[in-house]
């Protein structure tokens, strides 16, 4: 029989295990680019690339609630990773979750989003080290190190449609076909 103290080792083992400290970006089955975690938590997108660091206040439709995250635009790190690609033109787009989870997109439906929605791939809270922790059923998560948001939601939205929300981001891929 396990110890209570073996349990819980076990569980904040597991926890530790999905907090991906690198997002790599891939066309179809090549890498273009990996961003470390580091960097952003500094400010950079990479050790060579400064990008934009932003600060964008919104309603989180999953969370229910006002939050202000802080990270670079997911359009930002497309352009970077792509570098002189046009990666619009594609037609999907997946977002896979350390812990398993993969939500899919189409590229155009995105785009013709971006108007009124912008997607921040966030690495922390304003004011704070890291994301907020929060609950979902009877767990608590941790969503980092990155978590893709959207601008534009408000309390009256209860679905992201075209917009997916992925915590634990680990890879993003763009598929042509």
């Amino acid at each position: 029989m396990f110890s209570k103290i073996t349990i819980l080792f076990c569980l904040v083992s597991f926890s530790l295990n999905l907090q991906a400290s690198e997002l790599e970006i891939f066309h179809d089955k090549t890498s273009l680019m990996k961003f470390k975690s580091e960097d952003w938590k500094n400010e950079k997108l990479s050790s060579t690339v400064k990008g934009k660091f932003i600060s964008q206040p919104l309603f989180n439709i999953h969370r229910r609630m006002q939050a202000t995250y802080e990270g670079f635009s997911l359009q930002e790190v497309l352009d970077i990773a792509f570098g002189d690609k046009d990666w619009r033109k594609i037609k999907k787009i997946r977002f896979f979750a350390k812990d398993g989870v993969v939500k899919e997109a189409k590229v155009k439906e995105m785009i013709a989003g971006f108007k009124k929605h912008k997607g921040i791939i966030a690495i922390r809270n304003k004011g704070k080290e890291d994301l907020d922790l929060f609950v979902k059923g009877i767990n608590t998560i941790y969503p980092g190190p990155f978590y893709l948001v959207w601008s534009g939601f408000s309390k009256e939205d209860y679905s992201g449609g075209a917009f997916k929300w992925p915590y634990h981001l680990s890879k993003i891929i763009l598929i042509s076909k």
